[in-house]
C-alpha cells in the first residue's frame, strides 16, 4: 500500500548561521572562467550561453563552521512494500534516501553527516541524494532554502503525490517537481514542469544530480560511445567511450584527476544511467527524452581529492554522480522561449543485471545487457496526467512567488497558480510596501531586512525615495546587479552621505576596487572598523587587502579580531597569505605547526598551489604539502 506522512531525521551536522546583508558583488565562480573547445566540438554545443555575472537577487549563504551537533530535520516520506523515499523540502526537496526493501540497501549516496560547504553559486552546499538544479549553472539557489511542498493524492492512481515547487527569481521561472510510488512499482516517479513567465527568451539550465557509492568496481553504464570532457583546464574535448587515455573511463577509481564527463547519447538511444557493482546492483535512472544528456562526475583518487570527500561527509566515504541534464555540457544553457513549458518524466529505481554482461569487455554487451533491465516505466508514466485531489501544504517557503502576483497584477498580466499572499514575510513586504509609497529606513543598519531586488519597477520605486539610506543602498546592489556599475557607485555614495554603515561602504569600496581604486582600501577598512565581528564583512574585506597588496595592514586587522575570529581557517589562511607575501618565515612555521580546517574552502580554490611553492621557495627546500592542508589540484608543479 502507498503512502505518505511527514517524519523526522535525525542526524549529526552543522547549519547556516545568517544570510549575508552584503550584495555578492564579484563574478559568481562558476562563470568566471568560460569554456574553450576547438571549432567542431564548438558546432555541436552552446558554450557559455546562458552564464550569470551575478547572484543578486540571492542573498549569499556564508556563514557556518564545522562544529557538529545533532539535528533533526523534516522528511516527507513515500513509502511502499518496496521503495522508501525520503524528501528534504528544506533543503531545495532534495531526494536524500531511497531505500530498496527487496536489496536491503540505499541505492544513493547518504550522507552519515549534514555539513555545508563551499561549493554552491550561494556557498553553502551539501553532498548526498538527488539534488535538482535549475535556473543557471552553480547548484540550485534552492540548495539551501525551503521549497513548497504539498501532500496531494492521485485520483487516477489511487495514491499520495509529494508536490514541491518554488518561484526562481532571476529567470522568472515557476519550477514544480511531482513524486509519487506508483502501485506495487519498484521505481519512484519524478514528474517535473518549469514554466517561464519571463515574458521573454530565457537561457535554462537543469540537472538532476544524483550521488551514489563509489566502489572499486562500480561501473557507470549509458548508451553511449563518445563524451565530452571537462578537466577543468577551460578546454572541453570530445573522446571515445569507454576507453580513453588507457583506462576504462567508466570505472572511476582507475582515474586520479577530478574528472567530468559529458556522454553524448544518439537521439534513437533510450535516455538512462545506471551504475552496477561486482553483484550487477546499483542504481538506475532514466527519464523521458528532454533530459538528453547524462553526466559523470568522479572525485579521483589522488590525496587531495580523497580529502575532499572528507571535509565533505567527515568520515571517508565515497561516491560520485552521475546527472541528466536539458543541455550536453553543464557549460551551456538552452533558449527557453517565452511562454513555455516544459514537462518531462524521470524514474529512479534499483538496478540489477548479469554481473558478467555488465562487466564485459565489449562495452556493446554490457549496454545491451543494461537496456534490458529498463522496463516500461517511462513509457507507461510519460502519458500519464496526473489527477491531484485534497492537496495539503504541510511546508510553506518564499513570499518571492506571492510578489511576483502582485507586481502581474498591477501590469494585468494573470497570477501564477500556487503562491499564496500568506507567504510574504519580512523580506518581501518592504517591496508590497514599496508599491504602496512607502518603504522602511532603519535607524540601525543591523535592523535592516536582507533583501535584495533586480525588478526595474521596484528598482524605479527606490529611486524616489532620494532621503532613505536604506533604499539607496538597495538600488546600488540592483543596478550592479544590472550591469549599471556607474549609477551603483552613485547610489552607494549617497546612501553613505545619509548614514555610513559598513553595508554601503562595502558597496562603495567594491565599485572603487573594480576600477582598480586604492580609496577602495581605506573604505573597507572603515567598514570593517564598525563590524570587527562580521564573517561576512571580513572575508570579503581581508581578500581586498590581498588584492591591493596591503598585507602589513592585513596582519595589523587579524590582530584586532575577536578571538573567536582569529580562530577561523580562512582568517588564517589570509594571515597565512601575508606572512609569505612579506616573507617573515617563522611566522609561516609558527601558523603550520597547529593544523587547522577552512570550513568555507572554495571547490577549484587554487590559492595553496602558488601559495605552498613560495612557501617551499623561501625555505629554500622543496616541502611536502601536509595531510591536513592538502587540497590542492595538482600534486607538483609539473602536474
Amino acid at each position: 500500500m502507498e503512502k505518505c506522512y511527514i517524519s523526522k531525521m535525525r542526524i549529526t551536522g552543522s547549519l547556516l548561521k545568517e544570510e549575508s546583508p552584503y550584495p555578492f558583488m564579484a563574478v559568481p565562480y562558476e562563470s568566471r572562467v568560460h569554456a574553450e573547445a576547438e571549432d567542431a566540438v564548438k558546432k555541436e554545443l552552446r558554450l557559455n550561453y546562458g552564464l550569470i555575472t551575478s547572484t543578486l537577487p540571492y542573498t549569499l549563504q556564508d556563514e557556518y563552521d564545522r562544529e557538529t551537533v545533532p539535528l533533526t530535520l523534516r522528511t516527507p516520506v513515500l513509502e511502499n512494500e518496496n521503495l522508501k523515499a525520503v524528501f528534504l523540502p528544506d533543503y531545495g526537496a532534495r531526494l536524500w534516501s531511497l531505500y530498496s526493501k527487496k536489496d536491503g540497501r540505499d541505492l544513493l549516496h547518504c550522507n552519515r553527516v549534514f555539513l555545508p560547504s563551499n561549493l554552491a553559486v550561494r556557498n553553502a552546499w551539501f553532498a548526498g541524494g538527488v539534488e535538482w538544479n535549475m535556473g543557471f549553472r552553480g547548484h540550485s539557489p534552492f540548495t539551501y532554502d525551503k521549497v513548497f511542498c504539498e501532500i496531494c493524492h492521485d485520483s487516477g492512481m489511487n495514491v499520495p503525490v509529494l508536490k514541491f515547487y518554488e518561484w526562481e527569481r532571476k529567470r522568472k521561472t515557476k519550477f514544480e517537481l511531482y513524486a509519487y510510488l506508483p502501485p506495487q512499482g519498484e521505481d519512484l516517479v519524478i514528474k517535473v514542469k518549469l514554466s517561464n513567465y519571463a515574458g521573454q527568451e530565457v537561457p535554462m539550465y537543469w540537472w538532476s544530480n544524483i550521488a551514489v557509492p563509489e566502489t572499486v568496481d562500480t561501473r557507470v553504464i549509458v548508451p553511449s560511445t563518445c563524451a565530452y570532457t571537462n578537466d577543468y583546464s577551460g578546454c572541453v574535448h570530445k573522446v571515445p567511450v569507454p576507453y580513453y587515455d588507457r583506462k576504462d573511463l567508466t570505472y572511476t577509481t582507475g582515474e586520479l584527476n577530478s574528472r567530468d564527463y559529458f556522454f553524448r547519447i544518439p537521439p534513437e538511444e533510450p535516455k538512462f544511467i545506471a551504475t552496477a557493482d561486482k553483484y550487477g546492483k546499483g542504481l538506475l535512472q532514466q527519464s523521458t527524452k528532454r533530459l538528453m544528456s547524462r553526466k559523470l562526475f568522479l572525485w579521483g583518487m589522488r590525496r587531495c581529492y580523497r580529502n575532499w570527500q572528507n571535509l565533505l561527509s567527515e568520515i571517508c566515504d565515497p561516491y560520485i554522480e552521475i546527472q541528466a541534464g536539458l543541455a550536453q555540457t553543464q557549460m551551456e544553457c538552452i533558449p527557453m522561449p517565452k511562454d513555455a513549458v516544459w514537462e518531462w518524466t524521470e524514474a529512479y529505481g534499483p538496478f540489477r543485471g548479469d554481473p558478467h554482461r555488465l562487466h564485459s569487455q565489449n562495452w556493446e554487451e554490457a549496454v545491451a545487457c543494461a537496456k534490458e533491465q529498463l522496463g516500461n516505466v517511462i513509457e507507461r508514466e510519460e502519458p500519464r496526467v496526473l489527477q491531484l485531489t485534497d492537496s495539503e501544504t504541510v511546508l510553506p517557503a518564499s513570499g518571492w512567488g506571492a510578489l511576483e502576483n502582485e507586481l502581474r497584477k498591477r501590469n494585468g498580466l494573470s497570477v501564477i497558480p500556487d503562491f499564496p499572499p500568506s507567504s510574504i514575510g519580512q523580506k518581501e513586504q518592504i517591496w508590497l510596501d514599496l508599491l504602496e509609497g512607502s518603504f522602511p529606513c532603519p535607524k540601525d543598519y543591523r535592523e535592516a531586512p536582507v533583501s535584495f531586488t533586480e525588478e526595474e519597477e521596484l528598482l524605479n520605486r527606490l529611486t524616489e525615495q532620494k532621503e532613505n539610506w536604506y533604499a539607496q543602498y538597495l538600488l546600488g546592489a540592483g543596478r550592479w546587479a544590472q550591469g549599471q556599475k556607474k549609477d551603483a557607485e552613485e547610489c552607494f555614495t549617497r546612501s553613505a552621505a545619509l548614514y555610513e554603515n559598513p553595508l554601503n561602504l562595502y558597496g562603495l569600496s567594491f565599485c572603487k576596487a573594480e576600477r582598480k581604486d586604492p580609496a577602495a582600501v581605506s573604505l573597507i577598512v572603515k567598514a570593517l572598523d564598525m563590524a570587527k565581528n562580521d564573517y561576512h564583512l571580513l572575508r570579503e574585506a581581508f581578500q581586498m587587502l590581498i588584492d591591493f597588496g596591503e598585507y602589513r595592514l592585513l596582519i595589523q586587522k587579524y590582530e584586532e579580531l575577536p578571538e573567536e575570529r582569529k580562530a577561523a581557517g580562512r582568517m588564517k589562511l589570509f594571515l597565512l597569505y601575508a606572512y609569505i607575501k612579506l616573507e617573515r618565515i617563522e611566522d609561516c612555521d609558527r601558523l603550520l605547526r597547529q593544523p587547522f580546517v577552512i570550513d568555507d574552502l572554495r571547490e577549484g580554490e587554487n590559492v595553496f598551489v602558488p601559495l605552498w611553492f613560495e612557501y617551499c621557495k623561501l625555505k629554500g627546500e622543496e616541502l611536502e604539502v601536509p595531510a591536513w592542508l592538502d587540497y590542492l589540484y595538482r600534486q607538483k608543479k609539473e602536474d
